[in-house]
């Protein structure tokens, strides 16, 4: 009961803290291309990718220490957690130290990632510096906020940072509207990074006042074996991983033009806000999983897998048609007509949004039960067949081969090896009922589009109030079409979360 106590403050805390990070971002996103131009959105996108990319140096040493802290924490074995979290901290704080570093030796070649005309765009390597010092001080001290998820109480964590966000986007807007200074918009971003760090800090050591107490302790032999395995696995993820979300930026910038890069991000930022609350959501109830994983059988973490990935469907189906019959209104809207894309762009977007979200599940459970040995080779493939499919077909098919490589690493790697590799190791099963429900649920889904599609299609936007219309109906007709699916293929399931909503409300009003 206290696991799914835990799971559902979690997620309602992230549901909420998402919805209120997605206003203000395109609220900021707004008024950045008003302020500072199509130039600047484009370098701030690139730059922002391009440090993604240096995260590699973390090499995946973040989800093995956080899976290590599942069993201690679960017995409240408190020396082990502190032996833990003091290698857990020597780590981050040279991985900060390595990014800095890393990022300096860059800096004089920042301008070789750029195609397009950027004359315009004063201090170029201050720019790219402040990016590198905000990332970097990001690994100091904010290892701690690892220790309150792993404990299931990611809550505090998303009101903390959520919470600052809101803080810094209000600051950067009146910063940019009064100055139309992007070194003062990132220098602000620098000081809240830090002072997120600083608060989540002095909370983790009110929470846990033990740590001071075993931090000389050794890490055990047996937790030590495992998180040096899990972490040689992790690596080819991470190298995946990067190669896969971070790249597009750059091969659009340099075989495209930095300004194509910004009318491309506008769009991902939408699928972005969506993916990172689904992330959230997700990652809210990993350490419940993990921590009911410990205690069952495989078949009872089957049965839980089954309910969450039937709820995974249900989410990405009904967001991923509201996205596609509304994104490009939206952006025309927002950010102006001249910022919109083709259609096949949006339906290749959308596409691989849909792909990489239906993933959540699997990859919930595949860290809870710290399954990242047996696919370690996977990522390298996804990452692979990203990068040369997309650098092939970018420069003759522009944006739509970039996002053509991305579909082709989840179609012909992710969509195989990961059903397998947790079906074998985490189930003792097979997958053919995994990839029975994909089609069904795919195929499915497109005739809830092509209705709802059909349905909207008599709204015409010519306001933001004209999108709101838009935006209910075409949320009300996927949710009612997705549930009458669901009662056909998932009665079951549907059933489970009907009545698990049934008694969440009877207790609010007792």
């Amino acid at each position: 009961m206290e696991r799914t106590r835990n799971s559902a403050i979690n997620a309602v805390a992230a549901t909420v803290a998402q919805t209120i990070n997605i206003v203000i971002t395109f609220v900021s996103r707004r008024i950045f291309l008003m302020m500072l131009g199509e130039t600047l959105l484009g370098i701030n996108s690139l730059f922002t990718q391009i440090l993604s990319m240096m995260s590699l140096v973390e090499l995946g040493i973040g989800p093995a220490i956080v899976y290590s802290l599942y069993k201690p924490l679960a017995e409240n074995d408190r020396e082990q957690i502190g032996a833990i979290m003091r290698l857990y901290k020597k780590i981050y704080t040279i991985l900060g130290f390595v990014i800095l570093g890393i990022g300096l030796c860059l800096t004089p070649f920042i301008k070789s990632f750029i195609t397009g005309d950027i004359s315009s765009v004063e201090n170029i390597y201050l720019i790219f510096f402040l990016f590198v010092l905000n990332s970097s001080f990001s690994y100091f001290n904010s290892y701690k906020q690892n220790l309150i998820i792993a404990d299931q109480k990611k809550y505090i964590t998303i009101i903390y940072h959520y919470g600052l966000y809101v803080a810094m986007n209000v600051l950067q807007i009146a910063v940019l509207v009064a100055t139309k200074n992007f070194i003062l918009y990132l220098v602000i971003q620098i000081i809240f990074t830090l002072l997120e760090n600083v608060l989540l800090s002095i909370k983790t050591k009110k929470m846990y006042p033990y740590l001071k107490e075993y931090k000389d302790c050794k890490i055990d032999e047996g937790i030590m074996k495992n998180m040096k395995r899990n972490v040689k696995a992790l690596v080819f993820h991470k190298v995946g991983g990067v190669c896969v979300s971070s790249t597009d930026s750059l091969i659009i910038s340099k075989f495209i033009g930095i300004v194509t890069v910004g009318m491309y991000t506008n769009y991902v930022y939408v699928t972005n806000a969506f993916s990172t609350l689904i992330t959230q959501l997700f990652s809210s109830i990993t350490s419940s999983v993990g921590n009911f994983n410990a205690q069952s059988t495989q078949e009872e973490s089957f049965e839980v897998f089954k309910k969450v990935y039937y709820f995974n469907f249900l989410l990405m189906g009904v967001i991923s048609v509201c996205v596609y019959c509304l994104i490009s209104d939206f952006i025309a809207v927002v950010f102006g007509e001249n910022m919109l894309l083709s259609q096949l762009v949006v339906t290749l977007l959308v596409l691989k949004f849909y792909m990489t979200g239906m993933r959540s599940s699997l990859l919930t459970f595949k860290e809870a039960m710290g399954i990242y040995h047996e696919d370690r080779f996977r990522p390298l493939a996804e990452g692979l067949v990203n990068l040369v499919v997309s650098i092939i077909l970018a420069p003759h098919l522009e944006l739509v081969g970039v996002l053509i490589g991305t579909i082709c690493s989840h179609l012909f790697v992710n969509m195989w090896i990961e059903p397998l590799v947790l079906y074998r190791n985490g189930f003792g099963r097979k997958t053919a009922s995994y990839f029975i429900s994909y089609t069904v649920y795919l195929l499915s889904l497109v005739g809830v589009c092509a209705v709802t599609m059909l349905l909207s299609s008599w709204i015409a936007v010519t306001s933001f109030w004209m999108l709101i219309v838009k935006a209910v109906v075409v949320g009300v007709v996927s949710l009612t079409l997705i549930i009458i699916v669901s009662l056909i293929l998932n009665k079951k399931e549907f059933l489970y979360y009907l009545d698990l909503f049934k008694k969440i409300i009877k207790r609010r009003a007792l």
